[in-house]
């Protein structure tokens, strides 16, 4: 069979699964790895605190298919960050600006951020962007 995982990060895990026939028993070990694709585009910049305020971000994106597609948008930190619109369709060539939010920004240090733009028919990866914001300490 087929599993599609949307992990929150990349992981690995270990499983053990118990196949149990009449009175034999056979066990199997799963060993289960999820990585991120590679980025396709990725920025980075500093900032200030943003806290509740929010921290808005439009990036471009296009339908590079010779049809109309359905895409959906994600990110693996939905806490922290909004994507709108998160379903969307565009004609061929046309571009759609990509809406991205990100709040609850208050400590310091290094945030990393992946946004998936996958089709919505196939769950293929279009797009994987990867925003690092590097959030400065403020001196009181």
């Amino acid at each position: 069979g087929r599993a599609a995982v949307r992990p929150p990060c990349p992981r690995r895990a270990l499983y053990y699964l118990n196949v149990r026939r009449g009175d034999a028993t056979t066990t199997f070990l799963i060993d289960t790895r999820a990585e991120y694709p590679q980025p396709t585009r990725r920025w980075s910049e500093c900032i200030l605190p943003v806290g509740q305020s929010g921290l808005l971000r439009r990036i471009p994106f296009t339908n590079m298919y010779f049809s109309s597609r359905t895409f959906h948008a994600f990110t693996t930190s939905p806490n922290q960050l909004h994507v709108h619109p998160s379903l969307f369709t565009l004609d061929p060539g046309a571009e759609q600006p990509i809406t991205l939010t990100f709040t609850c920004l208050d400590s310091a240090g290094c945030h990393e951020f992946y946004i998936f733009i996958n089709t919505y028919e196939d769950d293929q990866t279009e797009e994987c962007l990867l925003c690092t914001l590097n959030v400065l300490e403020t001196i009181t």
